[in-house]
């Protein structure tokens, strides 16, 4: 399945949350608490996010991203800007 990035927002210092939609217009499966997504970012690198947000909503999902400067470079490659991002995804729980 294919993610595409609707939004980039500032959420607090060095962190962006990420609004993802499917690339194909379809509702999204439901989510519960503890759901996490497995993401394969654009330089890929793949990266584990907490789903957080209302989990009444089937049209997009979000995630917070941290930016961590001395990372291996996942925080950075998220924060960019969605222009042509499409992110193949997995949902599980831990």
């Amino acid at each position: 399945m294919w993610l595409r990035v609707e939004s980039i927002r500032r959420a607090a210092a060095g962190v962006v949350v990420l609004e993802l939609a499917d690339a194909d217009g379809r509702e999204l499966p439901d989510w519960e608490p503890g759901r996490h997504l497995e993401l394969t970012l654009p330089s890929g690198l793949v990266r584990h996010y907490s789903l957080c947000g209302p989990a009444s909503g089937r049209d997009s999902y979000q995630v917070a991203v941290l930016r961590v400067p001395d990372g291996r470079g996942g925080s950075a490659s998220a924060g960019r800007s969605p222009a042509s991002w499409s992110l193949t995804y997995e949902t599980f729980t831990i």
